[in-house]
This record gives C-alpha cells, sequence and structure tokens, in this order.
C-alpha cells in the first residue's frame, strides 16, 4: 500500500488518535467475548479485533489471536474482489466469511469484516474475528431460553433491556420464554402465519425494517 502525506503529522496528536484507535479496537474483542456462548472465545481467547486500509492491508490490532489479523486481511481483499464492481460496497455494508480457503484459518472460525466510510469514500475495513460454536455449548436447545440467558449474563444485560430477532417460531418462544422484547422477521423457516400465532412483539418484513426500527 502506498502512502501519501501532505501534511506535518503532529506526533503527541498522531499518538493520541493510535491509543485511541486501538482502545476501540480492544473494546470489540471485550464485547465479543462477553456476548459469545463460546468456551473457546470466552476461556481460550481465539478472537481479534482489528482495523484495515481500503485496500485491506492492517493498519491496527488489538490483543487477542493476533494471527487471524492476517486471515481478516486476506478476507478484506477477497470481499474487494468480488464485489467493488458488482455489486458495489456500500455504507452498512457488514460480510460474513467462514472460508477457510479464503482467510486462512480454521474451519470453525467466522469473520465479520464491515467497511469504514466518510462523507461516502471508503476509508477502510475493521474486522472482528472468533470461533463460534453454537450447538454444543449447552445441553438445552430452541426454544428451551437457556441459551439466550446465558448469552444476556455475558452481557451483563438484564432481559428487560434486550431484544432478540429471529426468524422462526421456536426463536419466538425463547425470547418470549426469556423475558425479552422478541422480534420476529418473515424470509426463515416458518410461514408468516404460524409466527404470527407465536405472538412476537413484533413481525417484520425484512432486517430493514429493523434498522429503521433501531433508529427510532
Amino acid at each position: 500500500m502506498e502512502v501519501s502525506v501532505g501534511v506535518e503529522v503532529d506526533p503527541i496528536k498522531y499518538e493520541m488518535f493510535v491509543h485511541r484507535l486501538h482502545n476501540i479496537a480492544e473494546e470489540g474483542r471485550i464485547a465479543l467475548q462477553r456476548v459469545t456462548a463460546s468456551p473457546i472465545v470466552v476461556q481460550g481467547g481465539e478472537c481479534m479485533s482489528a482495523f484495515y486500509a481500503s485496500d485491506g492491508t492492517t493498519i491496527l490490532s488489538a490483543s487477542g489471536h493476533l494471527r487471524f489479523s492476517a486471515g481478516c486481511a486476506d478476507a478484506v481483499r477477497k470481499i474487494v474482489a468480488l464485489f467493488e464492481e458488482d455489486p458495489g460496497i456500500y455504507d452498512g455494508d457488514q460480510f460474513f466469511l467462514n472460508d477457510p480457503y479464503v482467510c486462512s484459518t480454521h474451519v470453525y472460525d467466522q469473520m465479520i469484516v464491515k467497511p469504514i466510510f466518510h462523507q461516502g469514500r471508503r476509508l477502510g475495513w475493521t474486522g472482528l474475528f472468533g470461533v463460534v460454536v453454537c450447538a454444543g455449548d449447552l445441553p438445552q436447545r430452541k426454544p428451551d431460553p437457556a441459551p439466550l440467558v446465558h448469552g444476556l449474563r455475558r452481557l451483563q444485560v438484564l432481559p428487560a433491556a434486550a431484544a432478540y430477532v429471529g426468524d422462526t417460531v421456536e426463536d419466538v418462544e425463547m425470547g418470549r420464554a426469556a423475558g425479552v422484547t422478541t422480534l420476529a422477521v418473515l424470509g426463515g423457516f416458518s410461514s408468516r402465519e404460524a409466527l404470527e400465532a407465536a405472538r412476537p412483539a413484533r413481525l417484520l418484513n425484512s432486517l430493514r425494517d429493523l434498522v429503521a426500527l433501531l433508529a427510532v
């Protein structure tokens, strides 16, 4: 990556900026460890949060498993190659990857990569990396509320202050049993009629409706 600096950079402000950027990345890593139900992430610390330039070059990585930083860089470059021209990469997009042949990591690893825009221009990317193990983490399965309650405890969030979004009847039943505000979204395995019968707090036509709801 070629970097051209046209102005003089104040060294003190530079250090302040770098430290702030590192703290943001570190907060992302800590949040992932609190949210996940995976003991590999919680106890083993197999996760990473980092920032990348527009072309995928690593700018800064938080603590954690730093080898994942290179995998995320490969993921960004692959996303740019696949989607830059068609359909394009836009503000608000998020990409989920778990292909070890693309990201050079394990089969169970997952990445969430998001572009960073300012005034309509893509300046860089942020990447969050973790090992996700879902079905075997707890003996209970949906619609039992135990998995959701476990996640809330990791987040240190009370059920009354949380919302859960799902696309199946089992999701709605689990959310209601856990005592959280439960929203259902069409497009999954359950029909509109089945979801309405499960009585969610609100039935959404798509995830775009959720974005509009959260913006209120």
